[in-house]
């Protein structure tokens, strides 16, 4: 058998494994896409029929209709910005990256809604660091 040395360092993603940050970040999407006109960017959503599938067809065409997001969709909480954004504007790499700035700047407004991802997680980490752990969370920004 190996033997292994214990970790110095334990790095946790912060995004849906520490923390529950899905309401939060459905709602800084929303703000996003109500923000699409002054952004110049409903003009490059999607084309009509350059979806990948008819869901993603239904996606882009309610949020034209709706400036928002079904609500299926947040009830469900299945899809990332990334995806959401990728569904949005196909191959515009452009309209995306105006989109992620914003999504960026709108999930200030609603990063303290978030709540630990499951009970216990904090004194989890605690035990962690007094047994002499650093621990490290990293988020991914797409």
């Amino acid at each position: 058998m190996i033997a292994l040395t214990p970790p110095k360092v334990i790095i946790f993603d912060w995004h849906a494994t520490l923390v529950d940050t899905q309401e939060a970040m459905y709602h800084a999407v929303d703000d996003t896409i109500a923000e699409f006109g002054g952004l110049d960017l409903v003009e490059r959503l999607t084309p009509h029929g350059k979806s990948k599938n008819r869901e993603d067809a239904r996606l882009v065409d309610y949020v034209r209709r709706h400036h928002q997001l079904h609500p299926k969709i947040k009830a469900e909480q299945k899809i990332s910005r990334t995806d959401i954004f990728e569904v949005l504007f196909s191959g515009d790499e452009e309209a995306k990256k105006i989109a992620h700035a914003a999504f960026d700047n709108n999930y200030r407004n609603h990063f303290g809604e978030i709540h630990p991802f499951e009970a216990g997680i904090e004194e989890m980490l605690g035990r962690l660091q007094d047994r002499g752990h650093e621990i490290s969370a990293v988020w991914h920004a797409h």
